[in-house]
């Protein structure tokens, strides 16, 4: 994930277009123009995806979820709190977690 696609990110792809892989951006959607802008500058444009990180969030909530709505709670449910760990592991401010409201 990164929220400032940069000619260096452009340069890391290209590496691992070159070692075989499929290089996937992941951004806010006000950068994701200028991470295809750049991809389409060095030639990368169709070997380089750029998914915004909302669309990339969703897909994957879905996914874990077996594309079923319980499943989607718990999905959700657990991002939570592994987020929340990571909060509380690494963070000295505890108004950084997350609550979801409406849920037990």
């Amino acid at each position: 994930m990164t929220v400032a696609p940069a000619q260096a990110l452009i340069e890391k792809c290209r590496h691992n277009v070159d070692s075989g892989r499929k290089p996937i951006i992941v951004t806010t959607r006000q950068r994701a123009e200028i991470a295809e802008a750049l991809a389409e500058d060095s030639g990368l444009a169709e070997r380089v995806d750029v998914i915004e990180f909302e669309q990339f969030i969703a897909t994957n909530i879905h996914e874990i979820g077996g594309f079923e709505r319980a499943g989607r709670g718990e999905a959700i449910d657990d991002i939570v709190s592994a987020y929340n760990a990571i909060v509380e592991q690494f963070e000295t401010d505890p108004s950084l977690r997350t609550e979801l409201s409406g849920r037990a």
